[in-house]
């Protein structure tokens, strides 16, 4: 299924009504075994080009992948919107199979998917990818791309619904990753807004690079917490900032491999059993630690099973049982 048909260029360059430029997709209980892409199917020699906006309403169904781009070559112009009501979805993607695409906003509200993209699967830019977590089940979150390509800019938001003052969390089985999978990004931003999570979250990727990472934890329950990547992949600078919420783990570095050049780690607030400076099992230059506020059992400026070159460690109020500077 293709919101902009097959090889074929869709819209105005240049429209001037508000409804010119508009590719609306609405899925409503339908099986479609295959794939479903908001933009068009290009080949080798043709590569069409989508201008306007892309909308993706999924309410119900069983779909095989779904993509808010296009399929092989052709090229996205407008802003991509999936809002994934319900329903069951193997992979999801905000961008395209393999191509690039200007900006995409992939919402999971109730669905049911296996792993959910903010860009693209096996090539091209994104230059800007927004992922919203808020209600049904995905086992991994990426704000970037799958295995190839590069996006430039990631924001992922994993939040909660409050219904009538009952919280209800998304589930998540996997890890979320502000970064790609495979796939570098240049800036990569994550949000934990009043969500309990039992898994571990990362500011950089799964397998992949990151220049700068940004994580902001505010009012949330999670085990584990990275500035950096997971099993390998470098972080130029990694910045993590807890405000309020209860952690049991926070790293401003990487997990098990990769490295990190700077880590900022700054507490204004939460209750942290542990917090390092540096990695995991993962390597840092240098780490910079400041307490502001907040409740922290253990503090060390460097990492758990990793070494750190530099560390600075600064405590200007709040309550920390052991501090350490190594």
């Amino acid at each position: 299924l293709y919101g902009a048909g097959k090889y074929g260029s869709v819209h105005k360059k240049n429209a001037t009504e508000e409804n010119d430029n508009q590719t609306k997709i609405v899925i409503n209980n339908a099986l479609i075994s295959g794939g479903v892409y908001g933009g068009s199917h290009g080949n080798e020699e043709i590569n069409p080009n989508v201008y306007g906006n892309v909308t993706i309403d999924v309410n119900g169904g069983n779909i095989g992948t779904l993509y808010g781009g296009c399929r092989n070559n052709g090229t996205m112009y407008g802003v991509i919107t999936a809002n994934l009501n319900s329903g069951i979805i193997g992979d999801a993607y905000g961008g395209s199979y393999q191509s690039d695409i200007s900006e995409s906003n992939i919402n999971l509200l109730g669905a049911t998917v296996n792993n959910l993209y903010g860009g693209s699967n096996q090539n091209g830019t994104a230059n800007i990818t927004n992922v919203t977590v808020r209600d049904g089940n995905v086992v991994n979150v990426y704000g970037g791309n799958n295995t190839g390509g590069k996006t430039k800019q990631t924001n992922v938001t994993v939040t909660s619904k409050n219904v009538y003052g009952t919280i209800y969390n998304p589930t998540i089985t996997g890890n979320v990753y502000a970064g790609g999978r495979l796939s570098d990004s240049d800036e990569a931003n994550l949000t934990l807004l009043n969500t309990t999570q039992e898994i571990s979250i990362y500011g950089g990727g799964e397998e992949a690079n990151v220049t700068t990472t940004n994580l902001i934890a505010t009012g949330s329950n999670v085990e584990n917490v990275f500035g950096g990547s997971k099993t390998s992949g470098n972080v130029s600078k990694s910045n993590v900032r807890v405000e309020n919420g209860v952690y049991s783990n926070i790293y401003g570095g990487n997990d098990m491999g990769g490295k990190t050049k700077v880590t900022n780690v700054v507490t204004v607030g939460g209750t942290t059993t542990n917090l390092y400076g540096g990695g995991n099992y993962s390597d840092t230059d240098e780490t910079n630690v400041e307490v502001i506020d907040g409740i922290l059992a253990n503090l060390y400026g460097g990492g758990n099973r990793s070494g750190a070159g530099t560390t600075n460690v600064k405590i200007n109020s709040g309550s920390v049982f052991n501090a350490y500077g190594g």
